[in-house]
């Protein structure tokens, strides 16, 4: 498990990590309740993962939120995969309070977008031990995997066939989140990635 410090030794144990965690996943015959982005935002790549993703509902069943953004993307995104079985959209703004704990009953997030976006939501998901797939290219995901995150690409969970019970090792995110992510280093951070 990781703790206080942790930092992956290199590619290789973090993608043995991983798969010691699919074979946890494959026990459990429940069907995941993933994010799928965070907004309607054409940036975030929805209906270019879900063509990768077969229309299994008793494997994953995709939440989408659409209650904010562009409202002509929504339309389109919603003529392009509302039909889905495994797609539930949602359209309505959540007080904070529901909506934080609708991403409480989530198993986790894909974020399939290579510009930093959401990272409220990724925060709040990665403090209660959610699983979190970011995009390869996201340029904050060398950041947070170097500071201990364990946090695959969206193609590794395009590989995967998934079941459920996101457990280890999604617990150590929180302490590696929690021990780097104070003021001073949102700032660095934010001058290096948007000045």
């Amino acid at each position: 498990t990781a703790g206080p410090g942790w930092r992956p030794r290199s590619t290789t144990i973090m993608i043995d990590t991983w798969r010691s965690w699919m074979v946890t996943v494959a026990r459990n015959r429940r069907a995941l309740k993933m994010m799928l982005g965070n907004n309607a935002t054409s940036s975030l790549n929805h209906a270019d993962f879900l063509l990768s993703q077969p229309d299994n509902p008793n494997q994953v069943q995709w939440h989408i939120p659409l209650s904010y953004g562009s409202t002509r993307y929504s339309s389109w995104l919603q003529a392009q995969v509302g039909h889905r079985k495994d797609v539930v959209l949602h359209l309505e703004h959540r007080p904070f309070d529901a909506y934080t704990e609708w991403l409480s009953g989530l198993h986790g997030a894909v974020f399939h977008n290579i510009r930093p976006q959401g990272l409220a939501n990724l925060h709040s998901l990665v403090m209660m031990g959610k699983a979190v797939f970011l995009h390869e290219k996201n340029s904050l995901r060398d950041h947070y995997v170097q500071s201990g995150l364990f946090l695959p690409c969206t193609k590794d969970f395009m590989a995967l066939k998934p079941q459920v019970a996101l457990a280890q090792p999604w617990s150590g995110n929180k302490i590696a989140l929690q021990s780097f992510w104070n003021i001073e280093d949102c700032m660095a951070n934010y001058q290096e990635h948007f000045s």
